[in-house]
C-alpha cells in the first residue's frame, strides 16, 4: 500500500491479524507495516555531469573554420551535441601524422579544446550555434585574437532563454564558462523570459567582415545586430543587459511578397552591407530578397531598400556571393587607383575600412529548381 510517497508491505498474515481484532479494541500487539527501501538511480545524483563521450560523426551539427597560429594550419570550431569544440584541420589526408604525438619538445602540435561548457557547467548550459567572427581590417593588427559567437542557453535563466556571447576562441583563452558564479554577461538576450524567443541555431549568420550577425527565430523574424568587439564579463552575475539592440526586418519586401524567417537561408555579402534572404512566396515557392543594412562601418544599422532579386515563378535556393568575370576586372583598376593614392590614406583606419566593404564579391549565386513542361506530346508534334 502507498501512504504519502513511500510504500510499504503488509503481508496476508498480518492483515487477517489485524481483522480478528475487534473493533475499538487497541492492542500493541498489532503489526506494523514494513516500509519499502527503494533507490531510483539516476544520472542527476548530486547534480554531476554525465560522461558521454563526443562523437564527431553522431553528434556533428555545424562546423566553422578559423585561422590558426600558422595560416597554412587552419583550425575548425565545431557544434557537436550541445558543446563547441575547437580542432586542427588538415589539408589532405596526408598531413595527418600515423601515429599521435609523442615526442617533447617547444613545436608541440595543434590540440582539440572544448570551448563551452566548462567542466562544471555541462548540465547548466546547452550550446545551439558556434560561429567564427572575422576580425575587421582596423583590428588585424591583433593577429593572435579570435573571436566565436556562441548561442546558447543561458544558465541563470530559470526557462533557459536564449543568449549570444562573444568568447575567445584561441587555444591560450581561460575557458569562461567554468564557474556558475562567475559566468559572462550575453551581450544579447538570456535572463528576461522571452528575450528573443526560440533562435533557429542553423540560421546564425556572421558576415564576413566580421561586424555583424543575422538570425530567425520560430516567431518569423528575421533580425540583425552588430556586434561588439568585447565581451563583457560579470563578476557577480546580477545584471543580464547590455546596450546592444537588434533590428528586425520587415515583413514583407517591396513588392509585398511575404517575408517569414521559418524556412530559409541567410547570406551576408563580404562587406557585410547587403543580406540576402531565402524565403517563402505568397504561392510558398522559394524566393530570394535582398534587404540594404546601411553602411557596415557605422556602429547603427540602417534599414534601407528590400528588393526582390528572383521571381516567384520558380524555386530560388541557397544564395551565395560570388565574383564575375567583370568583377576581376573592375579589382583590377581598383588596385591600380589604390596604389596611386599617398600612404597616408593608406594608413587611415577610415581608408581601409572603405576598401574592405567596397572590396569582393558583387555577384549573388543561387540555384533554380524550374519543372519545364511542354505543350508538345510527341516528338513529330
Amino acid at each position: 500500500m502507498r501512504i504519502g510517497a513511500d510504500l510499504y508491505l503488509l503481508t496476508r498474515q498480518e492483515i487477517e491479524t489485524q481483522l480478528s481484532v475487534p473493533t475499538g479494541q487497541v492492542t500493541a500487539a498489532l503489526p506494523k507495516p514494513t516500509r519499502l527501501s527503494i533507490h531510483v538511480w539516476s544520472d542527476f545524483h548530486e547534480t554531476q555531469e554525465r560522461l558521454i563521450p563526443v562523437k564527431v560523426l553522431d553528434h556533428f551539427i555545424a562546423m566553422d573554420v578559423l585561422p590558426g597560429a600558422m595560416p597554412e594550419h587552419p583550425m575548425a570550431l565545431l557544434t557537436l551535441r550541445g558543446q563547441a569544440w575547437v580542432t586542427p584541420a588538415a589539408a589532405s589526408t596526408d598531413d595527418v601524422p600515423p601515429v599521435p604525438y609523442q615526442g617533447s619538445g617547444q613545436s608541440m602540435p595543434a590540440r582539440t579544446y572544448r570551448l563551452a561548457p566548462g567542466s562544471l557547467t555541462g548540465g547548466a548550459l546547452r550550446v545551439l550555434m558556434a560561429r567564427h567572427v572575422p576580425l575587421p581590417a582596423t583590428t588585424s593588427s591583433s593577429s593572435s585574437r579570435t573571436l566565436a559567437v556562441i548561442l546558447a542557453t543561458d544558465p541563470l535563466s530559470p526557462t533557459a532563454e536564449h543568449a549570444f556571447y562573444l568568447v575567445e576562441s584561441h587555444a591560450s583563452a581561460p575557458n569562461v564558462f567554468n564557474d556558475l558564479d562567475h559566468l559572462p554577461t550575453p551581450f544579447l538576450g538570456g535572463g528576461v523570459t522571452g528575450g528573443l524567443g526560440s533562435i533557429h541555431g542553423e540560421d546564425v549568420t556572421v558576415s564576413p567582415c566580421g561586424r555583424r550577425m543575422a538570425w530567425t527565430d520560430t516567431n518569423g523574424r528575421i533580425c540583425v545586430v552588430t556586434l561588439p568587439l568585447y565581451q563583457a564579463q560579470n563578476e557577480t552575475s546580477t545584471t543580464t543587459a547590455t546596450s546592444v539592440e537588434y533590428q528586425t526586418l520587415p515583413t514583407e519586401n517591396e513588392r509585398g511578397e511575404p517575408m517569414v524567417g521559418l524556412e530559409g537561408t541567410l547570406s551576408w555579402s563580404p562587406g557585410g552591407r547587403y543580406l540576402a534572404i531565402q524565403h517563402l512566396a505568397a504561392n510558398k515557392f522559394d524566393i530570394i530578397s535582398i534587404a540594404d543594412c546601411g553602411d557596415p562601418t557605422a556602429v547603427d544599422i540602417v534599414l534601407g531598400r528590400v528588393v526582390q532579386a528572383t521571381p516567384s515563378r520558380f524555386n530560388s535556393r541557397y544564395p551565395y556571393w560570388g565574383t564575375a568575370r567583370a568583377d576581376d576586372a573592375l579589382q583590377s583598376w581598383k588596385q591600380k587607383l589604390d596604389t596611386l593614392q599617398t600612404a597616408t590614406e593608406d594608413d587611415d583606419d577610415s581608408a581601409k575600412s572603405k576598401k574592405e566593404a567596397s572590396s569582393g564579391a558583387t555577384t549573388l549565386y543561387f540555384l533554380s529548381d524550374r519543372d519545364v513542361q511542354s505543350d508538345v506530346s510527341s516528338p513529330w508534334g
